[in-house]
């Protein structure tokens, strides 16, 4: 989204001298110029927050109303031949009521940040920083940035600070830790892309402490301002050191001032410029018994010393000394925002300088204008020999002024920075260089140089400025270094030496490695070896194992052991680089025994209907050891009997068809995997059955009528029987005369004797399934009735097997 900018030139306000109290022999810096916003307003307090990087300086004016009530602005001044001229305007596109957009900026390059901690972004108050970047003389809105945890009157953007591809912004108010204990985060750009990189808290966190009041980063370190904390006496203030090692941040110290005391609110403000830390403790600003002060801390290794204490040579109580503070190099910059040496309560701003470690006080400085209750010093930021001032009070009310607010730039009028000539060089691959550092002095002084930070991938080795690189040994690639000049009083911008290290092709390296699996277990293994350029790498097996095979295509193998090997194996491989092959390399394979299952055999047996058979249960074991046996599920459709491994399987009554059992084997360690005895049960026919039939008494010339019985069959459906009769004595009972009847396994049988014949027969009644049969008898007693029309001839017993009867004069008859 691109952030409303409006360019225009500046009300510019030359100063031609300046009130200043300067330390003997010091070299005092002149006003160059007075910045008004083109669009100056009554209570516009521009200047509320400045900030400078090399010829540009940003100005912060939060309660700007232009857009909307308090939404805030900044602008943007460049200076050019020494002319500085207002290029952009910043503000939100989308104006929002109390933003105080600009409540606080910072600038690196043509990168620029400012702070709207009264934005509800996320929660009322919770706050928001934005990012803008300068291409040409355009700004444009890079990125809007809130924290990863928002909250109502957070205040997150209360504080800014950016160097390089980092910054960091504070949250004063954040109460994550207990109510307004506060917090600091920082966030990195990746090309065009901003990520909150972590959040920082102190270690020894307390409600109130206002932890990120302040904030200051350079490279690396950061530097959070607590003023509120009370480690060392009440509200007596602290400085908080983090460090950055790859992507995480630890706390590194906590800093007090030695002559820490209730109220002093060291903290207030804080700047960092490698490993010297400057931090303001104005005390109260309303109701100070004594002046303020400002504390300088040094870092040797990770451990951080005050190294001084630095007060006005005039300082009163209600000064506020220390309000603001900004260093770079050796030269601090404080602010004193209520001093009253020019105007009452109209402000001034003081600059030290350190030699060695010794630190005096140089000049006192107020603009030309100065009137009384400008806050002159409320904001201060230095950057070389330019150093810039707010005045946020500012306002002429002859001229229709009250408040406006202004910006006042200050330079050396007798020196002016020195520049680091950037250098590139060409090296090849394991070849040091010579290099010769330069610059050069508007004044022709004579320059000294620093190596700001070293190479990454290489040593240096000489005497400055003429220095010898190395690259690591096979590095390639780019690398580079930093370093400043210095004119005996300012250093330059930090320049860059760029290295281009060209490669040299080296033979890859294969790597060796061993190996451990078990016996018949396949192993994975992955060849590898490396390529000091980096180039992709192809591997060849050379020689093979002897005790297993590899699969795979390399460098992703699996080998596999013959069945049942153990011991050592290996084999051999090279590695490739596109140009050259790398020494052999061997891998080496153990393989241990392990204990084998047994197997136990399947098998098959057959048996028929209703007959037992005889099993014998087998397995093997590649050990050879002795084997037992235990049967795991039994048979369905029969029993086992017998001790394994003889067993005899007996099929249930009539059962057939398949019937299995599953048994393994044990060599004393382990069990083997199942196995089945599959039995297969052929059928027998089955005979039929047929129920018993009483014996039968009945008179002569009568029916037995249906007598029941049933029938039955183990193999078939009872209706398929048939059923037969016959008779022991056809005079008596002709097998005509017998009926069957019935169905299914009910059936019946009737009998009708010869009429008027008496006398015994045996019925048999047969049942067959069409392959067996079977019968039951019984008699049938036939009486002779008590009706005496019965003809006498044939009123006779007839007895099976009885003598026949004859009549004189007649033919036997039966």
């Amino acid at each position: 989204m691109n952030q409303k900018l409006t360019s225009t030139m500046a009300f510019l306000a030359l100063a031609s001298w300046l009130a200043a109290v300067p330390h003997a022999g010091a070299s005092v810096p002149s006003v160059e110029t007075k910045l008004s916003p083109a669009d100056s307003t009554l209570f516009q307090n521009f200047g509320w927050s400045v900030a400078v990087s090399g010829d540009t300086v940003v100005a912060g004016t939060p309660v700007d109303s232009t857009d909307s009530t308090y939404a805030g602005a900044a602008y943007v001044f460049v200076r050019v031949d020494g002319k500085w001229s207002q290029q952009a305007r910043l503000a939100r596109d989308v104006p929002s009521a109390f933003a105080e957009f600009g409540y606080s900026v910072a600038t690196s390059g043509d990168t620029l940040v400012v702070g709207a901690p009264g934005e509800d972004a996320g929660g009322t108050a919770a706050g928001a920083v934005y990012v803008f970047v300068r291409q040409g003389t355009t700004w444009s809105q890079q990125a809007k940035l809130t924290p990863s945890d928002p909250a109502d009157d957070k205040n997150f953007g209360a504080s800014v600070a950016i160097d390089g591809e980092t910054l960091v912004a504070g949250g004063l108010q954040d109460s994550d830790q207990g109510p307004n204990a506060g917090a600091a985060y920082v966030f990195v750009r990746n090309g065009t892309s901003w990520s909150q990189q972590t959040k920082l808290t102190a270690d020894n966190f307390s409600p109130g402490n206002l932890f990120g009041f302040s904030v200051a980063i350079s490279s690396g370190t950061v530097a959070v301002g607590s003023p509120y904390d009370d480690d060392a006496g009440l509200n007596a203030g602290a400085i908080y050191i983090f460090t950055r090692s790859g992507t995480i941040w630890r706390e590194q110290t906590e800093l007090f001032a030695s002559s820490a005391a209730d109220e002093d609110r060291l903290g207030w403000s804080v700047a960092l410029d490698g490993d010297t830390a400057v931090a303001g403790a104005p005390r109260n600003l309303y109701f100070a018994d004594v002046p303020g002060s400002a504390h300088v801390f040094v870092r040797s290794g990770t451990t951080w010393n005050e190294q001084a204490r630095l007060v006005a040579s005039d300082g009163a109580a209600t000064d506020g000394f220390g309000s603001a503070v900004g260093f770079k190099g050796d030269t601090a910059v404080i602010g004193s925002r209520f001093d009253s040496s020019f105007a009452a309560g109209g402000g001034s701003v003081y600059l030290f300088t350190r030699s060695g470690t010794a630190w005096n006080q140089t000049a006192e400085l107020a603009s030309n204008d100065i009137g009384a209750y400008y806050q002159f010093g409320y904001s201060v930021g230095t950057d070389g020999p330019t150093i810039v001032v707010g005045a946020p009070l500012a306002g002429d009310p002859n001229a229709g002024e009250y408040q406006n607010g202004a910006a006042y730039v200050f330079a050396s009028a007798s020196n002016t920075a020195p520049v680091a000539h950037p250098q590139s060089v060409t090296t090849a691959e394991d070849t040091a260089v010579a290099i010769t550092l330069s610059g050069s002095d508007a004044e022709a002084a004579p320059l000294t140089f620093a190596v700001v930070s070293g190479p990454a991938n290489g040593t240096l080795r000489g005497t400055l400025p003429n220095l010898t690189y190395a690259p690591n040994l096979d590095f390639n690639g780019s690398d580079s270094f930093t370093f400043k000049a210095n004119d005996g009083q300012f250093d330059s911008a930090t320049a860059t030496v760029s290295i281009n290290i060209t490669p040299v092709n080296d033979a890859p390296v294969a790597d060796s490695q061993s190996v451990t699996t078990l016996e018949d277990t396949a192993v994975v293994i992955t060849l590898t070896g490396s390529d000091l350029e980096g180039s992709p790498l192809t591997f060849a097996v050379l020689t093979g194992p002897t005790k297993g095979t590899l699969s795979g295509a390399a460098p992703n193998l699996t080998y596999t052991p013959n069945a049942n090997v153990n011991g050592s194996d290996s084999f051999t491989f090279k590695a490739n680089d596109g140009e050259l092959d790398s020494a052999p390399a061997t891998v080496s394979i153990t393989i241990t025994p392990v204990n084998d299952a047994p197997v136990a055999d399947n098998q098959s047996v057959t048996t028929l209907e209703d007959t037992a058979v005889v099993i014998t249960l087998t397995g093997s074991d590649v050990e050879g050891s002795p084997l037992t046996f235990a049967v795991l599920t039994g048979p369905t459709k029969g029993t086992l009997s017998g001790t394994t491994p003889n067993l005899t399987y007996t099929p249930s009554a009539n059962a057939n068809g398949a019937d299995s059992f599953t048994f393994k084997v044990t060599d004393g360690q382990l069990d083997s995997a199942p196995a089945t005895v599959s039995i297969n049960v052929t059928s027998v026919n089955d005979a039929p059955t047929i129920s018993k039939i009483a014996n039968q008494t009945i008179a002569r010339n009568s029916s037995t009528g249906p007598i029941a019985f049933t029938v039955g069959d183990m193999d078939n459906n009872p209706g398929s029987l048939t059923v037969s009769a016959t008779s022991s004595n056809p005079t008596l009972v002709p097998d005509c005369n017998i009926r069957s009847g019935g169905s299914g396994a009910n059936r019946t049988i009737t009998v009708t004797p010869t009429r008027k014949k008496v006398g015994v027969a045996t019925t048999t009644v047969t049942v067959s399934d069409g392959l067996a049969t079977v019968s039951t008898s019984f008699t049938i007693t036939v009486t002779r009735s008590n009706h005496p029309s019965d003809d006498d001839e044939d009123d006779r017993d007839l007895q099976v097997n009885s003598p026949r009867r004859m009549r004189p004069g007649k033919s036997p008859t039966r």
